[in-house]
């Protein structure tokens, strides 16, 4: 906090998740979780810090944004029945995961073949913490990526080596990056391969957690299996002795992914009587029905948030497309309806909750609304970013009363 400057300049999705000699982030989460730092306290210093530097960054992406997230997070998994997992949580998607325990298990001892993510899960087991994109990246891996196994396998892995495990919060991110709720666009998808490259082009930090690697060339550190033999040799190590061969080839594994995720969003709208196209950013809770493989349809969130979608957006990996026009507005009006909601619900919540709710989702109403063509998205985005701007100015002053 002694750098204001760099606090009040501070964007979570601008920070380089392979950094590792010096952090990209605070790394303040375990002292948050374990009581050592008050979120209450580093809200206000926060707010002093943003008061000297006018030009501060906003929520969600701010470190203020990360503690409004933190507290709504807490406020959804305070109220929602079994948020833990997947059966009988009604914001909950019901999708047919695979039970598949030996792709599991090699996500979980890193060996994917992929170095990335073999490199994220190292760090995660020697070090008990990784950056919030590299978890985005092997949750995605884990889930509506490339091996289709249920969240609640990678929730339980970090809930066992995370110094920072907090329970609605590892449960609430899981359901995101598997876009079983708060998010739905599971086109888009990280890549395994192009998304580390495009921060560590060279490689270093799969060198320094997978040493095995060390010695190959950063033309092939991401992708070791297209090494011809005799660099291989050079490097001494060989793919599939030294090193596992890919569990997956991605690009046929990640359009198998978001076929089935597809059909899984279909059978939850069919079983709703609800019209949509596949991969609306909104959608209403579904009624459980039965699929060919036997698992029910899911219920869903209503809210998907504009401002994370563009911050987990991936360069390189199995690609969709972007909603217009009637799509876009309907997201948008069930974003701002999901904001009123979060914000009754949040009554009862801790540290500004209420407005940590409002803010959140209105902040990305207004993204969403923000990137729409015609009057209609425009307008709404105004509206909904001056609801933002407002709800900042009343926590700011401090008229925002929080529960004591």
């Amino acid at each position: 906090m002694k750098d204001t400057k760099w606090v009040a300049a501070f964007e979570k999705p601008a920070t380089d998740p392979s950094a590792f000699t010096r952090p990209a982030t605070t790394v303040l989460s375990p002292h948050l979780k374990f009581g050592c730092l008050s979120p209450r306290t580093f809200h206000a210093r926060l707010l002093e810090i943003y008061h000297a530097h006018p030009k501060h960054a906003q929520p969600p992406v701010s470190l203020r944004g990360q503690l409004l997230w933190r507290e709504f997070f807490y406020t959804v998994g305070a109220h929602t029945p079994n948020f833990h997992r997947m059966e009988g949580n009604p914001i909950c998607r019901q999708i047919d995961w695979d039970d598949n325990q030996e792709r599991v298990r090699a996500w979980a001892e890193a060996r994917t073949g992929y170095p990335w993510i073999d490199a994220i899960m190292t760090q995660l087991r020697e070090w008990g913490w990784v950056h919030h994109l590299a978890r985005h990246s092997v949750a995605c891996f884990l889930t509506r990526g490339d091996l289709y196994c249920s969240w609640e396998a990678g929730q339980a892995v970090f809930e066992e080596l995370l110094l920072d495990q907090d329970h609605f919060l590892n449960a609430a991110n899981w359901q995101w990056l598997s876009a079983s709720a708060f998010f739905s666009q599971y086109f888009r998808v990280y890549s395994p391969i192009s998304f580390g490259k495009k921060y560590d082009p060279d490689g270093r930090y799969i060198k320094q957690f997978l040493p095995v690697l060390k010695n190959f060339p950063a033309k092939y550190i991401y992708e070791p299996w297209t090494a011809p033999l005799e660099v291989q040799q050079r490097a001494g190590c060989i793919i599939g002795r030294d090193y596992p061969k890919p569990i997956v080839d991605h690009a046929v594994a990640s359009k198998a992914c978001i076929s089935r995720i597809a059909a899984a969003y279909r059978a939850g709208k069919a079983a709703a009587g609800e019209d949509g196209e596949d991969g609306d950013e909104g959608a209403s809770p579904s009624k459980p029905s039965s699929s060919k493989g036997g698992a029910k349809a899911r219920k869903t969130s209503a809210s998907a948030t504009a401002g994370s979608v563009k911050a987990d957006a991936e360069e390189g990996g199995a690609a969709g497309g972007k909603k217009t026009g009637k799509g876009r507005q309907r997201t948008l009006a069930e974003t701002v309806a999901s904001a009123a909601a979060a914000t009754a619900a949040a009554a009862t919540g801790g540290l500004h909750a209420a407005a940590a709710a409002q803010g959140a989702a209105a902040g990305a109403a207004a993204a969403v609304g923000g990137s729409q063509g015609g009057g209609k998205g425009k307008a709404a985005g105004k509206a909904a970013s001056a609801a933002g701007k407002r709800q900042r100015t009343l926590m700011e002053s401090g008229v925002t009363k929080t529960p004591k």
